[in-house]
């Protein structure tokens, strides 16, 4: 049997190839006496052979350390018995549901859950990864996201502020492009067209709701899918069903904070999780809420809230029962008096009583719903669609309403606005298009032969001249062309992957001939 596809003897055969090649370009160096083979991968235990080993299950053991030039250094450092597909950042495990420590500072008035607080911890990994890249030269720039809102609702334009303010507080660059309510619905698919093809623009969404003459799905559909930091985009929303099937080049990995939550994007199998049902789930999981085995129900179908919080959910190994507006109201009290874990997301204020609910229940209130209030400012105020008091007298945990997933919601599109720059920064055809001031050509026969020119015109700055006039590759080239060879032997069934050998039989076959 293979590992990642390949065969042990020409696994090792073409990591030789690779580490032979480094060592004649002088880009790496073996300490003395260090062997023949740099890399062994063995069997997970001495009683199984290669035939018997499945793929996704390997051990790296390394005889000596080899030194290498640039970001393959820490490409052999010893990985021990990890798992996962679609390249090696995919090979961190997963924290299982439950496992998650109880973090009593996120816990006020015995009960209640501080959103707030929770989705500042949130945004504080997700400044610190910024700020890490940014130095250590993965970042060549700031994260970029673009906001559009159309019309002048209110509740909108404050929705955007605080997202605004958020991506400032993190370090992304935030820019909010506004269009009058009588703008057209083609108006807006154009704007959208020139956001998809700035390469400079990691994020893209718009604030809903759009006004009446404007189809909001047409506009959704439109959006990039890999630009989609919403996680509204049909193809995000539908993916979320395939949780074993991660899109092409996924695979960020990780065992905890940001990269965790990466993870977390890669089992849902779609490029984005919907940021609200993201930030909920994950509002559970940081205040230590066993999910699994448990029996949670989500009121509300929604497709922007209900129905992806039942999806993920279930992922996290729930047994979900998803209510709504046409279920009896036999069923619906029933189901929610059983239920450990209510998710409220019907848009009907007060509608979860504390008669209905059991002792101990966890309670998400995800409904934002105002109601007349002559005392406030704005001559409204927000309630959920839980009592809260009345609940809160039950309740194991209960969120409020505003402080409660709200503020989730938006730590989650900084966490998807990240995720989304680290792939589109570390993709070298991307960086060397957006160097030129490239945009992104409509029409796929375009692009294709575009992004060749560009791919062309990259392999040729790998090499440089020498000062006797031949060839040599130059330091990144070839740390690039070792680490995409690496991550090809290992992950050698997915697509980018042996795009990636292709790159390095290419490099080879440009530079031999100048060694």
């Amino acid at each position: 049997m293979a590992v990642g596809g390949l065969r042990p003897s020409l696994f090792l055969c073409r990591l030789n190839v690779c580490l032979l090649f480094a060592l004649l370009s002088g880009q790496a160096t073996v300490p003395p006496l260090s062997g023949h083979i740099l890399l062994f991968v063995t069997p997970s235990s001495p009683e199984q052979g290669w035939h018997q080993r499945t793929p996704k299950s390997f051990t790296v053991v390394q005889a000596q350390e080899p030194t290498l030039s640039g970001s393959v250094s820490g490409f052999l450092s010893g990985v021990q018995e990890k798992r996962g597909v679609g390249g090696l950042g995919g090979l961190g495990q997963r924290t299982g549901a439950g496992q998650v420590e109880r973090s009593k500072p996120f816990i006020r008035d015995g009960n209640v859950i501080d959103g707030k607080a929770v989705a500042a911890a949130v945004r504080a990994e997700v400044r610190a990864d910024i700020e890490a890249r940014l130095r250590n030269g993965k970042f060549y720039r700031n994260p970029s996201l673009a906001v559009v809102l159309v019309g002048n609702r209110t509740d909108s334009a404050t929705y955007v502020r605080m997202k605004d303010r958020a991506a400032s507080e993190v370090g992304i660059e935030s820019n909010v492009y506004r269009m009058p309510e009588s703008a057209s619905q083609d108006d807006l698919m154009a704007l959208v067209r020139r956001l998809n093809a700035n390469l400079t623009v990691d994020g893209l969404l718009i604030q809903l709701p759009l006004p009446d003459h404007m189809d909001e799905n047409v506009c959704l559909s439109a959006i990039a899918v890999e630009k989609d930091v919403d996680g509204l985009h049909p193809s995000n929303v539908g993916n979320l069903v395939l949780r074993n099937l991660p899109f092409p080049g996924m695979g960020m990995g990780g065992g905890g904070g940001v990269e965790g939550l990466e993870e977390a994007l890669d089992r849902a199998g779609c490029m984005f999780k919907p940021c609200t049902p993201f930030g909920s789930v994950e509002l559970l999981k940081r205040c230590g809420v066993q999910l699994e085995g448990k029996s949670a129900v989500v009121l509300g179908r929604s497709r922007h809230v209900g129905l992806p919080t039942a999806l993920l959910l279930g992922q996290e190994n729930a047994t979900v029962s998803l209510l709504h507006s046409r279920s009896s109201e036999h069923a619906t009290k029933m189901l929610i008096r059983e239920a450990d874990i209510i998710v409220a997301a019907m848009g009907r204020a007060g509608f979860v009583k504390g008669g209905m609910v059991k002792e101990g229940a966890v309670v998400v209130d995800v409904g934002i719903n105002p109601v007349p209030d002559p005392s406030k400012k704005a001559g409204y105020r927000l309630v959920g669609d839980v009592e809260f008091e009345e609940v809160k007298a039950h309740a194991g945990l209960i969120t409020p309403v505003p402080g409660g997933v709200g503020p989730m919601t938006v730590a989650m599109l900084m966490v998807n606005t990240l995720t989304s720059s680290k792939r589109r920064q570390s993709n070298p055809l991307l960086r060397a298009a957006e160097a030129e001031g490239w945009e992104w050509e409509d029409d796929p026969g375009r692009r294709l032969s575009r992004l060749s020119e560009i791919e062309k015109r990259r392999r040729r700055k790998m090499l440089r001249v020498r000062e006797d006039g031949s060839m040599d590759l130059r330091r990144e080239g070839i740390a690039a062309a070792i680490a995409s060879a690496l991550t090809a032997a290992l992950t050698l069934n997915a697509g980018p992957a042996a795009a990636g050998l292709v790159d390095l039989w290419e490099l080879i076959r440009l530079a031999l001939p100048f060694i």
